[in-house]
């Protein structure tokens, strides 16, 4: 008997697996470089910044040359939608005329950030990730990566309070971080508030959905972790609510009494955080 060829393997090199799960690993780590660039304010730089282009020139390229592996999936509705938004806000950011000067580059600010991140890094992601187990992979070595990020925060936050830095005795020993060090500047508070908003709900799917119980015990600790760290009212109320949301969701598809219990479980962690903040705030 002649058993069957089986169908030939179009996965994606390993080699280039290896690459994006790189890529996502150091989405969450930015670099002030300054002093490297000659800057008067602060310049940050991500590996993730490289590395992304990168990935979707090779992608383009598979997809001109009709590598095997290569499928055409179109960017998510949203994100176009989004970068639209953004592109068009020219239009009542100055309605005279085009936008000029340092509003010329809160604009071009806008467009970038979600063409980047909404539009290139979805499209990239969701062509390179040919499976939901590998999509699983890569959202999993991300969370990883945050972590690590709010582990930092939260050394921070539950560490010794020292002194405020003085600019005329530098040297002083400060002996922890002070409330305002804590807090930090409002670009730090921005930045992994958004990153909080984004992560947080995914996190919180995992805590729900993922059959490995050790996968949800992880993603429920982020959860909890990253909205007592987070201190930008932005991030946390839309981590919040993105939250609430799959709560909601995850209660009208499975089960309403777990739903009711991971929202009691929320609620909780947000009434700590505030008579949290609430103590530190006094405390100043």
């Amino acid at each position: 008997m002649i058993e069957p060829k089986s169908a030939p393997s179009f996965a994606l090199p390993v080699w280039r697996r290896y690459l994006a799960y790189v890529t996502v690993a150091v989405m969450p780590i930015s670099i002030n470089v300054e002093k490297l660039m000659g800057a008067r304010a602060r310049v940050y730089f991500s590996p993730f910044d490289a590395l992304l282009p990168l990935l979707a020139l090779f992608l383009i390229y598979d997809l001109v040359t009709h590598k095997p592996w290569a499928r055409f999936k179109r960017p998510p509705l949203s994100g176009v939608l989004w970068a639209a938004l953004a592109l068009f806000s020219r239009l009542w950011i100055s309605s005279d005329s085009f936008p000029r000067g340092d509003m010329l580059k809160v604009w071009g600010k806008a467009c970038l950030n979600p063409l980047m991140f909404g539009v290139i890094a979805v499209w990239v992601f969701q062509n390179i990730a040919d499976s939901a187990a590998e999509l699983r992979r890569l959202s999993l070595i991300l969370g990883a990566s945050f972590s690590l990020c709010l582990l930092l925060a939260l050394k921070q936050y539950a560490g010794p309070i020292g002194l405020p830095y003085d600019p005329n005795n530098p040297a002083q020993a400060l002996g922890g971080a002070s409330h305002i060090r804590v807090a930090g500047w409002y670009d730090f508070r921005g930045v992994l508030g958004a990153h909080v908003a984004l992560l947080t709900p995914a996190a919180a799917a995992f805590a729900l959905m993922d059959k490995d119980v050790a996968v949800r015990w992880a993603a429920f600790s982020l959860v909890v972790v990253a909205l007592c760290v987070t201190l930008a009212a932005g991030g946390f109320v839309g981590a919040s609510v993105g939250v609430i949301a799959v709560i909601g969701a995850y209660s009208v598809k499975y089960s309403r009494l777990t739903g009711l219990l991971a929202l009691s479980l929320l609620m909780l962690v947000i009434g700590v955080w505030h008579a949290w903040l609430v103590s530190v705030i006094n405390s100043a």
